[in-house]
């Protein structure tokens, strides 16, 4: 199970979230992976040198300890490749023009995709373009 970043980024900036969060992190942490795809969003976000250093220690240093942070694989970005050049052949998304969070959303759904992981995420409608493509398994948050 991996959780998509905008996840984390609610449960930082809002105590209903967190709190949700919590209550996940404790009945399914164990069962979690965090993507280095979610580590470059949430460091690329960060406000300051020193927020980023408290997301690596604090968040991601335990991860990777435990072996639970992992980054996609070269044939995940071939796949997010295809991906991609298969909704734009469609005309489901314009390469020139789709964000990078989408490619993103497409290289974590690659990785879990691979790994039999599932996606946690309330972004039903990027992934849900993605598993047009490419099935992996997807489920909403806690309400």
């Amino acid at each position: 199970m991996v959780l998509d970043s905008h996840l984390y980024i609610e449960a930082y900036r809002h105590p209903a979230a967190r709190e949700a969060l919590s209550v996940f992190l404790d009945r399914w942490g164990a069962r979690l992976w965090v993507s280095a795809v979610v580590e470059l969003e949430l460091l690329s976000g960060s406000r300051s040198p020193g927020e980023a250093d408290r997301l690596r220690s604090g968040f991601f240093s335990p991860w990777e300890a435990a072996g639970r942070l992992e980054a996609p694989s070269a044939a995940d970005w071939r796949t997010a490749a295809s991906v991609q050049a298969t909704l734009a052949g469609r005309g489901d998304i314009q390469l020139r023009t789709t964000p990078k969070s989408f490619t993103n959303d497409t290289l974590i759904a690659s990785w879990a995709a691979r790994r039999g992981f599932t996606v946690v995420s309330s972004n039903l409608r990027d992934f849900d373009r993605i598993r047009a493509v490419l099935p992996f398994s997807l489920v909403e948050p806690w309400p």
